[in-house]
Formats: C-alpha cells, structure tokens, sequence
C-alpha cells in the first residue's frame, strides 16, 4: 500500500509524456502551410474565355486577416460577344490563414455591411463542381450611391484541413478553439458577381461561371482539405 501513491504517480507522468508527444506545436504546421500557399498562388489568371488581372489587400485587411496566401483576381469576359460590356467582371477571392480564428471577423455578412452594404438575401447553396460537392452560400447585398442602386452577389464558402468544404464559419470557430487544429488554419473563397451578373434573375448564368473559374481550383481545394503535416 505504501507503493501505491508514488506508483499512481509515475504511472500518470508517464502517461502525459506519452500523450504530449502527440501534441502539435505551430512549427509543425509550417510543411502545411508552405504547400498552401504554393497551390494557391498557382490558380491562373487566365481561365478560358476570362482573362484576370491581379489586385491586393487593404493594409486593414492584411492586419485583420494575417493571411500565409491571398490571391484577389478580376477576370474580364473576353468574348467578343459581350465585350463592350464592361459590368461583365468576376472577382475570385482565396485567403488562407495560419490560424482559423483570424478569419471569424472576414466573411461576407461581416465585410460589406462594414463597407456599406445592406444584406438582402442569403440562402445556403450546393454546387457540384466536375464532381465535387461545393456546400456554401449565396449573399446578396445592396446599397445606394447617388440615386442608384449598387449590387453584388457572392458566393462564399469555407476549406479547413481535415474536416474538407464547409458552407458557413460555425465550423470555423469550433476549429479556432480546438487546440489540435487551430494552427491548421483556415481557407475562404469567395466568387462576387456585380452589375447584371448580381441581379436574382441571373442564378444559373452565376452558376456555370462559378463552375468555370473553380474547376481550375479543385486542385487547391483539395491541398487545403488534407491538411497532412510532413516531415
């Protein structure tokens, strides 16, 4: 009986050396995030028919988001068609964070009421992508400037390593408390459609433009979901 406390003791140090050995430190995210943003700044700025020009963040952005990769991507309709139709711009926007809880303050409901927006629609969506389930949302927003009324309609959704697509930020907060996961980080990506393209009558053309720009990104979308930490 005397044995039986230094025993229970050693036995639990012994027990919580084994266990912090499976725990992660930041350091070893670092492979992960490396090959993230190496995928991410290999999305094209030409895909088909839409050519792209690059743009950046606000330095408000960068402090808020603390981004490891970015990539902010007007494409331009280039057929002759519809060419003299400047409304005709897609903007593709991929933030990918170090940890998950910078992105709980940088989604759409958050950002366009900040920029005078006022949310006017919002309703979960379903995409199928060449095969790949895309759940996420589509939000509409509006606001006047001089007499006129300004629209944009995004379509947002959300990548975190090991859980795959999520539609909304509830999965990013859990993952910003799990002490596991929150170095992982976090991904979003968002389509934002203006002009004709934002108008409710316009869903199914939104739609096979949202197909075309990210198929060339379902590559990326899966290095962001798997989330394997190498040596």
């Amino acid at each position: 009986m005397l044995l039986t406390g230094p025993f229970l003791a050693t036995a639990m140090l012994v027990g919580m050396s084994f266990e912090n050995r499976h725990y992660r430190s930041e350091d070893d995210f670092e492979s992960f995030h490396a090959r993230a943003a190496v995928a991410i700044n290999s999305i094209p700025v030409v895909i088909g028919h839409w050519m792209g020009k690059e743009g950046s963040l606000r330095p408000e952005e960068v402090n808020l988001l603390k981004p490891n990769a970015y990539r902010c991507i007007t494409y331009w309709d280039t057929r002759a068609s519809v060419l003299t139709d400047l409304s005709r711009t897609v903007n593709l926007l991929i933030a990918q964070c170090k940890r998950a809880s910078y992105m709980e303050n940088h989604w759409p409901p958050k950002c366009y009421p900040a920029m005078g927006y006022m949310l006017v629609g919002e309703k979960q969506r379903r995409w199928n992508v060449s095969g790949t389930r895309i759940d996420g949302y589509e939000y509409q927003f509006e606001r006047r400037d001089r007499g006129r009324i300004i629209r944009q309609t995004v379509y947002n959704f959300m990548v975190l390593p090991e859980k795959g697509i999520c539609p909304d930020m509830k999965a990013i907060s859990v993952s910003a408390e799990d002490y596991q996961q929150r170095y992982y980080g976090a991904a979003q990506i968002q389509v934002v459609f203006a002009g004709a393209l934002a108008d409710s009558k316009a869903r199914d053309e939104r739609d096979n433009i949202f197909t075309e720009l990210i198929t060339p990104c379902l590559g990326v979308i899966r290095t962001l979901s798997e989330g394997v930490i190498q040596p």
